[in-house]
Formats: C-alpha cells, structure tokens, sequence
C-alpha cells in the first residue's frame, strides 16, 4: 500500500492498507495496526481529504500512546498539525507542533525537530508576530544546515525574505530571496522554485515595478501548474486576477478569479477563500453578501495579513468604516509584534 502511494497509484494503495489495517485488527497487532492508520492518513491527506486524514491520523497517535511508541506519537502529532493548519486550525497546530517538538528534542531526533521549527515558524509569522517569527527561523536555518536538509534550509530562508518584504526591509528581503534561489537551486527542488518567483514577484510590486511582478507571477504559476501545486495555483490565481483588475484589465480578471474561486472552494482554502470573496465583492456589489459570508466562515483560520487585506477591500467597496477599523486594529497588531527596527516601514 506504501509503495502504491508513492507510485501516485492511490485507490490501490488505498485498497491494500485497508486490508493491512482489517488484518491487523483481526489479530491485535496494534503497532501494525497504527502503522495503517498512518499510512492512509498520509493518502487521504494528499488527495485533499483533509477531515477523513485527521480522523486517521488521531486514531494512530491515540494508538502510538497507547502502545508507548514516542517516534510513532511524535509522527502521528505532526501529522495532525500539518492537516490542523492545512485548515486554518492554527492554535491547535501551533499547541501540536510545540508537542511534536519537545518528543523531538527527547528523541534527539534533528530532523524532525528541525520540520516542527518550520511549521511553527509559519504559524507564528501568519499570526503576525513578526519578531518571533524571525527568530524561529533562524534557529531552523541553523539547524537545517547541521542535518544538512536543503529544503529546509531553502524554506526557511525563503521565509524569511518574505517577512523582511512585508516589513519593508528591502535589502534584507533580496539578499534572503537570493539565498534560497542558490540553496533549492542547487538541489533542483522545482516545486519549491514557483514560490521563490512568487516572492520576488511580490518583491517586485512592493518597490513599484509592475512589469518584473507579472513576469515572475506568470512563471509561478506555470510551475504550480506543472507540478499540480493547487495551494500554491490558487494563491497565485487569486493575485494575478486582483493584478489583471487594478490594471483596468477587468474581463482577464474576472476569468481568471473564477478559476480561482473555483479552486478555493473545492480545497477549503480559508487565505485563498475569502481573498478571492472580497475580489469578487470589489468586481461586483452583488457579491458582497457571499463575500461576508466566506469572511465570517474563515477569518479566525486565515492569516492576519489576509484579515487587514480583505477587510480593506471591502471597507474600501462599500465605504463601511467598520471594515476600515478593523483593518487598522490588525495593522497595529502587526506593528506591536514587528522588531523595533521595522515599526516605521510597517507604521
């Protein structure tokens, strides 16, 4: 069933662990039995069946607690956070994580510890806490290099160029964004390599050069597109749409944000949701009601970056001073969590 999964050849893989899990329970092997669990946790999880995959994954880590199997608990525990924030349940990925990491550090297990710093740090960088953030993935940087994980290492510093462009450190941002390229580069991670073009793309717009942004965007999401990269496309679709509007090119935007919404909706997305909601609200009044709707749905699960934007496009929409003030509270959240250096550009 394992090697199945791996071929992409996911209804057999599904078939045969289902029998693994049937046998094992037949004969009360419980440490099998988690094992199977797991398994279709992980097919459940890459065919975007997040609900089932949770329901998976929290029978194995009851199991792998059960039986006293730490490196089991620790997996079963990571798993559960990646699809928890997958869900835009981030409190209680970031409570995972931080229990995955402490069984890490027990475990002495670098490499894991190293994937919990990660996520964490993604988590408290959406939350907006921008200097923690940092520091988090400094500490993943470093550790990465010891274990001599690329991606990671690649990650992390492409992270990193993204929190130093929304705080207005330009130079910091480059320099970062230039690392990550020459790290995943180097080790032909190419789905990763949509999502430097998308941080440059993003680099690009916040110093005004509008033409460089839309070359790197449409490259993004070539590459999300070959490599079936749908978190990723539908982000990417969503900008490019809002980009294809504020430029007066309003019937290329539209096509392409239904694609986006379309993608959103069929992946639960809660960022790519309500942002593609409020761009649909912004494009036409009649679909302001659907937009609050999706808002009132999602926000506590998006990111606050996504929260200031959306609620500025539809203060902006409708002249509803209530959004505007909202937007300004999440600002000033971001201000108060930014390093004392970076509260000008963000103010």
């Amino acid at each position: 069933g394992v090697v199945r999964h791996r071929m992409g050849q996911s209804e057999v893989a599904v078939h045969h662990l289902e029998r693994c899990l049937e046998l094992a329970r037949s004969v009360r092997h419980r440490a099998r039995e988690s094992e199977a669990l797991g398994s279709l946790g992980n097919v459940a999880f890459r065919a975007g069946d997040y609900e089932k995959a949770r329901d998976y994954h929290a029978h194995d880590l009851a199991i792998t607690r059960e039986i006293g199997n730490p490196e089991g608990e620790m997996g079963a525990t990571i798993n559960l956070a990646n699809i928890e924030a997958m869900l835009g349940l981030r409190a209680e990925a970031r409570d995972r994580y931080g229990r995955a990491l402490a069984l890490a550090r027990d475990l002495e297990d670098d490499r894991a510890e190293s994937v919990c710093l990660s996520n964490l740090a993604m988590l408290t960088y959406d939350a907006g806490e921008y200097a923690d953030a940092q520091t988090i993935y400094e500490e993943g940087i470093r550790l990465a290099q010891k274990t001599q994980n690329v991606e990671l290492e690649g990650r992390h510093t492409l992270n990193l160029a993204f929190l130093f462009g929304e705080m207005g450190a330009w130079d910091q941002a480059e320099r970062r964004l230039r690392e990550s390229e020459r790290i995943l580069g180097e080790a032909s991670w190419q789905r990763v390599l949509a999502y430097i073009h998308f941080a440059r793309a993003h680099l690009h717009d916040w110093q005004g050069r509008a033409e460089a942004a839309d070359a790197e965007l449409l490259e993004a999401i070539r590459l999300q597109r070959e490599h079936d990269d749908r978190v990723g496309l539908a982000a990417s679709l969503e900008w490019h749409a809002r980009r294809r509007i504020d430029q007066g090119d309003t019937i290329t935007g539209a096509t392409v944000l239904e694609e986006a919404w379309a993608l959103a909706r069929e992946l639960r997305a809660p960022d790519a949701s309500i942002l593609v909601a409020t761009d649909r609200a912004c494009l036409a009044a009649a679909h302001e009601a659907e937009a609050r709707r999706i808002l009132a749905l999602y926000e506590s699960r998006a990111r606050v970056a996504t929260r200031i934007r959306a609620r500025h496009r539809l203060g902006e929409a409708v002249g509803n001073t209530k959004d505007l003030a909202e937007a300004a509270r999440l600002l000033d959240h971001l201000v108060a969590h930014a390093r004392p250096e970076f509260r000008a550009s963000l103010q």
